[in-house]
């Protein structure tokens, strides 16, 4: 992993969207599952807990995965429109 969280950090975020509960909308994009985010925040206590207060009132959104974006782009890219080579 590139992008970890030590503690204090976990924590930072956590009463971030605790303040933010209910007052402003927060989006978030990742291509981690869920179950990986202990990767990333290396606490799997703070873990959970910071996927609960995301997932709180929350609507997710799956993208289709990561082929679904790359192909989209590649026909975007491929179009009449950007003559491209």
């Amino acid at each position: 992993m590139d992008f970890l969280f030590d503690k204090a950090g976990a924590e930072l975020l956590f009463n971030y969207l605790s303040l933010k509960d209910g007052r402003k909308s927060t989006i978030m994009s990742t291509n981690l599952d869920f179950k990986r985010w202990h990767e990333i925040f290396l606490d799997p206590v703070l873990t959970v807990v910071l996927i609960d207060r995301l997932t709180h009132k929350a609507h997710l959104i799956n993208m289709g995965g990561v082929l679904s974006i790359k192909s989209s782009v590649s026909k975007i890219l491929n179009s009449e429109k950007y003559n491209l080579p």
